[in-house]
């Protein structure tokens, strides 16, 4: 389990990324890269699989607000911490501005 909480939150952090550079640039991001273990644990590799799944879908769409939509998703990246230097501020503190 620690294996995909560590790589679903840096997951969760370079959406982020890639959709801020979206909307700064016009320009639709690459699917961010999975940090995968060497040695997964079982599901891991089914699970991120679906995660990298939807946000190409949400990046295939065209507009930056299905990775925001994504982002904000019940059971997703909402609640993840932003930023480990402020541990308060979440995803969704983050995207609300």
């Amino acid at each position: 389990m620690t294996q995909l909480n560590v790589s679903s939150t840096v997951f969760c952090r370079d959406v982020v990324t890639a959709r801020d550079a979206w909307l700064l640039s016009g320009t639709r991001p690459q699917t961010p890269a999975v940090a995968r273990p060497d040695h997964p644990e079982d599901g891991f590799d089914e699970f991120m699989d679906g995660w990298v799944s939807m946000v190409d879908d949400a990046v295939d769409s065209g507009d930056p607000d299905g990775l925001r939509d994504w982002l904000l998703g019940d059971g997703g990246c909402r609640d993840v911490v932003a930023d480990p230097q402020d541990p308060q501020r979440t995803i969704v503190d983050v995207l609300a501005g």
